[in-house]
C-alpha cells in the first residue's frame, strides 16, 4: 500500500467514525424529545368517559336550515 491509499482510507474511516457519533446524538436527541412528550396512558386522575361526554355534540341539536336573511347575489 503507498502513503496516499493509507491517507485516503484513514480519512474514510474518520468521516464514518464522526458520521456514527452524530448518529447516536441524533437518536439520543430524539429519544429525549419523544420522552418529553406526555402520553395517554400516562394521564391520571381524568375520567376519559366524562371527557367524550361533555365534548360530544349532538347531531341531531344542530340546525342545519338556510339562514333567511342572506344576501342577494348579484
Amino acid at each position: 500500500m503507498d502513503r496516499e491509499m493509507i491517507i485516503n482510507l484513514s480519512k474514510k474511516i474518520i468521516r464514518i467514525v464522526i458520521v456514527a457519533k452524530l448518529a447516536g446524538v441524533c437518536v439520543k436527541v430524539g429519544r429525549a424529545v419523544y420522552d418529553c412528550i406526555p402520553k395517554y396512558d400516562t394521564i391520571e386522575d381524568i375520567d376519559t368517559d366524562l371527557l367524550v361526554e361533555e365534548n360530544t355534540t349532538d347531531i341531531e341539536s344542530i340546525d342545519l336550515s338556510v339562514p333567511k336573511d342572506l344576501p342577494e347575489p348579484f
